[in-house]
């Protein structure tokens, strides 16, 4: 099974401790097992994988599969799933060291599966970080194992290892569409044999396939099935005189197991280590938002005392406020009762009067002024006071945005008075005529001054006549000898 963890490069261990270390006895120890070359002698090669990745159970197996492409030298190995390439990068580094012809292809889409989980793109960029070493004679396929088929010729493959999906249908659909691909050298691993449940089908499809071929496994790590496939994948073994079915052969399997065993707590320790450091950098990073959030919530508390601070602040200004508001209300109260009894007074006294002297204009229209203010209209006591000091400079002010045309009509005993209304409009920027009664047909003008009406046969209408009635009678007083 895989986990979602970084790879950890690390030193090759010292093996002096497992070389002396006596091999575990069984029942078949009497048989004697033949001399390896020192080139394929377990004992004196090292199989200490330079890069251990997780999974760790993998690691238990890296020995013999380091020690298995020295024994057969494939020609072409291919591994199906390769994730983060533990059992891969030990092929490429044994190959490598024994300076072997070997092609290496890794296919995967590692973009992960649901035993492996689905995991993200920094999985492949640092196996391809690792791979970068072996990149003379090796290939990663970054694909399904079913698009890479076409890559490969039949009978091409000769060591075959199958760790992608491992539900039965799975592993079973990989055997049989990749079968074509292998020599009759080929040799197929499987991993996770030993893994029951959850899904996992491999254990089931090994133990049908290797009653159909030469085979045998290894239960530790999560198991790893040997399947001899074809015909002469037993030859390198018989060259040396070694039957990898015997029991004898099983001193080796022995070998191979605690070798193993070293790399696989090995790679418990590193994965551990990484997670140490992993827990540590969470704990720095929940120290270093403790430490935040304590600064932030002693700033929070300064600003909550300011504010506190100016809240008192502003409660001590609307009191005075508050204070200085019932004052004033107090005394506007008294001022509106001074001006109500005021007003009262004065509007006796010009009732009494019933005069238009001076005086009583001015009592009239300080009693205005007094109800203006009662009722606090500032705005119309100010236009008031306007009216009243244009009316006593003697201004009018009259609307001449419609009126551009004014026109006076008058009878000749009082055209002296329409001269003096013409000279005044004139003053007020105004254009005016004066018209006699025998002008008086046709009233184009905008507005009429009307001198004497009664003399005229025809008038303008009533919206556009200002009409004045005068004495009727003449006297001399009117003129002078002039």
């Amino acid at each position: 099974m895989h986990h979602d963890l970084q790879p950890l490069d690390t030193e090759p261990l010292d093996f002096q401790s497992v070389n002396s270390t006596p091999l575990p006895t069984s029942e078949h120890a009497h048989d004697p097992l033949p001399a390896l070359p020192a080139d394929l002698d377990p004992l004196l090669l090292d199989l200490t994988p330079s890069i251990v990745t997780p999974p760790a159970p993998w690691a238990g197996h890296t020995p013999f599969a380091m020690w298995l492409v020295r024994m057969i030298k494939p020609r072409v190995l291919v591994e199906l799933g390769t994730y983060s390439g533990i059992s891969y990068l030990s092929f490429c580094q044994s190959i490598r060291d024994a300076q072997l012809p070997t092609k290496c292809f890794s296919v995967d889409t590692w973009e992960g599966d649901e035993h492996a989980g689905f995991y993200s793109s920094q999985i492949f960029d640092t196996f391809k970080s690792h791979h970068e070493a072996y990149s003379s004679f090796s290939t990663p396929l970054k694909m399904s194992f079913d698009e890479a088929l076409s890559n490969f010729s039949d009978g091409s493959i000769d060591l075959l290892h199958i760790d992608g999906l491992h539900t039965y249908e799975a592993v079973k659909h990989d055997f049989e569409t990749w079968k074509d691909k292998l020599s009759d050298q080929a040799i197929v691993l499987f991993h996770d044999i030993a893994v029951h449940g959850n899904g996992f089908g491999v254990d089931r499809f090994w133990s049908e396939i290797s009653t159909h071929y030469p085979s045998f496994s290894f239960e530790h790590s999560h198991g790893l099935g040997v399947l001899f496939l074809g015909s002469k994948s037993l030859d390198p073994f018989k060259a040396l005189g070694m039957d990898p079915l015997s029991e004898a052969f099983k001193a080796h399997l022995n070998l191979f197991k605690n070798l193993g065993r070293i790399q696989e707590d090995r790679a418990q320790a590193l994965m551990q280590e990484h997670e140490i450091r992993e827990l540590k950098a969470q704990l720095q990073t929940s120290n270093n938002l403790n430490a935040s959030l304590n600064q932030h919530l002693a700033d929070s508390n300064d600003a909550l005392e300011c504010l506190s601070s100016q809240h008192e602040d502003l409660e001590l200004q609307f009191k005075e406020l508050a204070h200085q508001h019932n004052l004033l209300k107090g005394f506007r109260n008294y001022i509106r009762f001074w001006l109500n009894a005021k007003q009262e007074k004065w509007t006796l006294k010009l009732e009494e009067k019933k005069s238009t002297s001076p005086m009583h204009l001015l009592l009239s229209r300080l009693i205005k002024a007094y109800a203006l203010i009662k009722d606090g209209d500032f705005n119309g006591l100010k236009a008031k006071v306007e009216q009243v000091k244009r009316k006593s400079q003697g201004l009018y002010e009259l609307d001449k945005s419609n009126l551009r045309r004014v026109g006076i009509l008058t009878p000749p005993h009082t055209l002296f008075i329409a001269k003096s209304i013409q000279a005044a409009l004139s003053k007020a920027n105004f254009e005016c005529q004066i018209l006699l009664p025998e002008d008086a047909k046709h009233f184009p003008l905008d507005l009429y001054f009307v001198l004497c009406p009664q003399i005229f046969k025809k008038l303008p209408s009533g919206e556009k006549r200002i009409a004045f009635q005068l004495e009727q009678s003449t006297s001399n007083r009117w003129f002078t000898s002039r």
